[in-house]
């Protein structure tokens, strides 16, 4: 079955009757769809039938615009018309056994009456869930690939267009034939041409018909491509036609390791032969599983273009040295396991799962077979066969040249060359000129990018008499133009030993080189000169027709057209792309850009979202993101506008209508939460809340930079974490940098940043943000009476509201409040424990263990805060004290604090035993259960867990104040310490009688 759509142009003339009489009686459409006729409805009929279909539908024209046919012949297809309107027509179709929709359209040139189309069309979508095809004129291009000449304005327009083809979830069948369906039949600059003429399908019924494609047929009555529709498709090859390929699948049948020893015979050494008997038992054994595989489509191989310098370099004798002689065990191995897994196999169908996973089994095969081809140096028959793919640069190729071939190699092929490349690449910056950008550490693609920008925008503001030309030379790489003596002298010349050359002539190299200078009109020839010699040379052509010349600005229109003339390179004002990116002639806007839109819009199809998980989806979102914006990214500054619309293309392919809802109180919810410091990386240091209750750029006391507003906390500290104070205490009062200081980003540690509610440590509720808040408790507290409170804050929200909304009458309150009362009074005589006086003293630590004793202290609960601690050996005798000016902070957090420096220093001075007490319940609490990210301390207590789980024997127990006396001392001090850690290797005045209490073990009373 065919379907024939053809915008004519105008139908009224016999012309146009002998085209379309010889494209049905070509091609025998069953549907055939003519679009912009120019015809009232009487001439219409009679055109009609004198093409001699059965049925039809037509529109007629407005004037000299619009007009729209549908034919068909209903002895072999059975059609219904579903509706009509200006600019389409949709019919049932029922063939097969089958029932699916086509709707042919002529779009609307006014791109308003075109939205109207697009509208309604999402409403029919939204309606059925038939099978459904659309052809015709759309009148709009999808991307600037579809465009050649004139103007790239439009993105606009685009934009809702792919968004109309995403919510109805279609597919733009593919195509073969020209890439450009309509052109305006002008000549030179003038000459526009696009693709609007298109068919699009839903996934349904692309799974009904999957061979169906789309042919463009040639222009000749029209300025439009009549497009044809085959249902049937071309075919595919035999199966018997396909090579042999290994699946990895395969593996994980519990019988597979077994059946592979039996036939891999690990004693003969010869690879090929024991590689050739197991893919003829593997073929067998594959047909004989009951079992149901799934075929894994292996990921497409990367290629590696290699350059070679064209200077002659020579290599040392050490260095020889080193690059020849024969592999060793682990280096094959390190081959073996550096192949990815799952790359495109070569003829022999093996992929390097097989290797990885059969290792054991393989490896004296494998690792005699590459030794002894290193010792002959020439490759085992069959080793170096190689299958070549051709995967299209473009959407719609027309000739050999817009495809890239692909080498499939051998994965034993991948082994020698991996010990090749990687035992030369330690000498490449030998070899390899420092002008040279291929494999050389650290050189970038970026580089390169970033390098061309400069010196076109030096030549764009070249100013005086000398002017500058850039010729963007592209090289054929076509393999029957690679001189083979040319690349074996090269590597003869460099002195690499003889064997390694022998092996090395199995790869094939080129590339693109970009060449800017300055030259005169008597240098030209010369340097066309020095071009043909190394064509002539190399083998390599220069490829005329991607080649260009482009001149600055104060060079004269007549010497820029003779040196286009004499190098037959022509001459442009556009460099177009290099490297992937635009190498830029004018101001940035969003269309020189938009192209990395369009990339991820067709990537984030609508079709694609709605068929996958949710999981998927986010994945999707998440690599599309990463990939086609970051790699532009990396070299320049896209607009916002556009970076804005990126982002609600991600957010398209994957929120719910719950998530963007949420979305939309943000702000609202921003303006309610902190961050707390992990590694600070995420955390921005002027605009985000993390100290205090508000931006630290609200409270500047000098203007902050413009550059520095997008600094990061971690941008602002020392590798282990320490303040860089100079970049920021000059803008801030003592008050705040003293709140900095008692916050320790833990840079080393790894800990992530997270989220937390400014008033509410773990969960934000209803309670919390009408009673318990403490913004709201002073509400509360200055109209309840005083008698009432206790009562007010007690009860849960139901009661609470119950109570407050519907409060008894006035005559019972009292009994109310009296009974309340009674019962608080019985609940505490009943829960309360009874306490027991005890005495208190320090203990000793186990023989051969050591003690730390560690305590905070706060003055004002927040307020200025400080640490301290000490550590003694099992005969109470001083080791070493410190003691921490923290800044300001609570007493919990002094108290963390002071546990943390005290481990660290414990730590460091190697003790592998030790006891650790504090006075701090909430803190022993802490540490012993998995504490809250989102939780005020969760960084803190996360480095002290961290360093109780070191390697070494660490417990931590309660003890009371009075049996911390010394620490309490010390943490007292403190507060009168300079800012951060002072350590003691005596003990400091003061001390000494609080020491001697605890070495004779004086206890203190304490009802406990």
């Amino acid at each position: 079955m065919k379907i024939l759509v053809w915008n004519c142009r105008g139908a009224g003339s016999k012309r146009f009757l002998r085209n379309i009489k010889e494209l049905v009686k070509v091609h025998n459409p069953w549907i055939v769809v003519i679009m912009e006729t120019k015809l009232g409805n009487d001439r219409a009929q009679a055109v009609v039938k004198n093409l001699k279909f059965s049925d039809s539908v037509c529109l007629g024209a407005d004037g000299l615009s619009r007009g729209l046919w549908m034919l068909w012949n209903n002895d072999v297809t059975k059609m219904e018309v579903l509706a009509t309107s200006s600019q389409a027509i949709h019919v049932l179709i029922s063939h097969a056994n089958r029932d699916w929709i086509f709707s042919g359209l002529y779009a609307s040139p006014n791109p308003q009456s075109r939205e109207l189309l697009w509208d309604s069309l999402v409403q029919i979508s939204a309606t059925h869930s038939l099978p459904w095809i659309l052809a015709g004129d759309f009148n709009q291009i999808s991307s600037l690939n579809e465009k050649r000449g004139g103007s790239e304005k439009g993105g606009s327009r685009r934009c809702k267009f792919q968004e109309w083809v995403n919510k109805c979830k279609l597919v733009d069948l593919a195509f073969s034939g020209p890439p450009l369906t309509w052109c305006n039949m002008r000549e030179g600059n003038a000459r526009i041409s696009e693709r609007i003429d298109k068919a699009f399908a839903n996934v349904e019924w692309r799974l009904s018909f999957p061979e169906a494609f789309v042919r463009h047929l040639p222009r000749t009555y029209s300025d439009h491509c009549p497009i044809l529709i085959d249902l049937k498709g071309s075919g595919v090859p035999a199966s018997n036609l396909r090579p042999f390929r290994f699946q990895a699948a395969w593996m994980l049948h519990h019988s597979f390791e077994s059946f592979l020893r039996d036939n891999w015979n690990q004693e003969d050494w010869d690879f090929t032969v024991n590689l050739k008997k197991f893919t003829v038992a593997v073929k067998d054994w594959k047909m004989s599983l009951a079992m149901c595989l799934v075929r894994k489509e292996g990921l497409r191989p990367e290629v590696s273009f290699h350059t070679t310098g064209i200077s002659f370099p020579t290599l040392e004798v050490m260095d020889i040295k080193e690059i020849d002689g024969l592999p060793t065990a682990m280096e094959v191995k390190n081959a073996v396991f550096s192949i990815g897994a799952y790359k495109a196999p070569g003829p022999d169908g093996m992929q390097a799962i097989f290797y990885h996973s059969q290792w054991s089994v393989l490896s004296k095969s494998v690792i005699d077979m590459v030794r002894s081809t290193f010792h002959s140096g020439n490759l085992p028959i069959g080793l170096n066969q190689t299958l070549i793919t051709l995967i299209p640069k473009v959407p719609s190729p027309e000739d050999m040249t817009q495809f890239r071939p692909i080498s499939l190699c051998n994965v034993s092929m991948k082994i020698i060359s991996k010990i090749l490349v990687s035992r030369l690449r330690p000498f490449l910056s030998n070899i390899i000129g420092p002008t040279q950008s291929s494999f050389i550490l650290g050189r970038l693609t970026s580089d390169n990018i970033l390098i061309t920008q400069e010196a076109i925008h030096c030549m764009k503001k070249r100013k005086g008499k000398k002017g500058q030309m850039a010729l963007k030379i592209d090289l054929s790489k076509a393999y029957d133009q690679v001189s083979w003596e040319f690349l074996h002298s090269v590597l003869k010349e460099v002195g690499l030993p003889k064997t390694w050359v022998s092996l090395a002539m199995n790869c094939v190299t080129s590339t693109d080189l970009s060449i800017i200078w300055n030259a005169s009109i008597n240098q030209i020839d010369v340097i066309l000169g020095c071009l043909n010699k190394f064509c002539a040379m190399s083998g390599q052509s220069i490829n005329l027709s991607k080649s260009k010349i482009f001149f600055s600005p104060n060079i004269s229109r007549g010497l820029a057209k003779e040196i286009s003339t004499r190098s037959n390179i022509p001459l442009t004002a556009d460099l177009g792309k290099y490297l992937g990116v635009p190498i830029i002639h004018k101001r940035v806007s969003k269309e020189t850009y938009y192209y990395v839109l369009e990339k991820v819009q067709s990537r984030l199809a609508g079709w694609k979202a709605d068929h996958l998980s949710m999981a998927s989806r986010t994945l999707l979102v998440q690599s599309v993101t990463s990939a086609i914006p970051g790699y532009t990214m990396q070299t320049t500054k896209l607009p916002e506008s556009l970076c804005q619309q990126i982002d609600r293309s991600n957010s398209n392919g994957q929120a719910s209508h719950s998530w963007r809802s949420i979305l939309k109180g943000q702000d609202i919810i921003k303006d309610g939460h902190k961050w707390i410091v992990g590694n600070g990386k995420n955390i921005r240091f002027w605009l985000d809340v993390w100290v205090g209750e508000e931006a630290l750029l609200n409270i500047a006391t000098l203007p902050v930079p413009a550059d520095a507003m997008n600094d990061t906390i971690w941008d602002y500290t020392e590798e282990e974490g320490s303040w860089v104070w100079s970049k920021f205490d000059q803008f801030l009062s003592q008050d705040i940098l003293d709140q900095i200081r008692a916050i320790h980003p833990f840079k080393d540690m790894d800990l992530e940043d997270s989220l937390c509610w400014k008033h509410s440590p773990s969960v934000e509720d209803t309670l919390h943000v009408l009673r318990d808040c403490s913004l709201a408790m002073q509400v509360w507290k200055s109209i309840i009476p005083p008698k009432e409170l206790s009562s007010f804050f007690m009860p849960n929200l139901t009661d609470w509201l119950d109570n407050n909304l519907h409060p008894p009458r006035k005559g019972l309150n009292a009994v109310y409040l009296n009974i309340q009362e009674w019962e608080d009074a019985q609940k505490t005589e009943c829960v309360s424990p009874c306490k027991h006086l005890s005495f208190i003293a320090w203990s000793f630590p186990s023989a051969g263990w050591v003690k730390l004793n560690t305590d905070g202290s706060s003055r004002g609960n927040p307020g200025k805060a400080a640490g301290g601690g000490l550590i003694r050996d099992d005969a109470g005798c001083w080791l070493v004290g410190f003691g921490i000016n923290i800044g300001i902070c609570t007493i919990t957090t002094a108290e963390i604090w002071a546990l943390f420096h005290g481990l660290t220093i414990a730590w460091a001075e190697g003790y592998c035993r030790i006891q650790v007490a504090i006075d701090s319940a909430v803190v022993v609490l802490l540490l012993k259960q998995n504490i809250d990210s989102c939780s005020p301390h969760g960084p803190i207590v996360a480095a002290c867990q961290k360093l109780l789980r070191l390697d070494w024997e660490c417990s931590i127990s309660h003890t009371y104040r009075e049996g911390n006396h010394a620490a309490d001392f010390l943490a007292n001090l403190s507060h009168d310490l300079p800012p951060g850690v002072s350590t003691f290797s005596s003990p400091p005045p003061g001390i000494l009688p609080i020491l001697c209490n605890d070495h004779r073990g004086v206890s203190f009373p304490r009802f406990v």
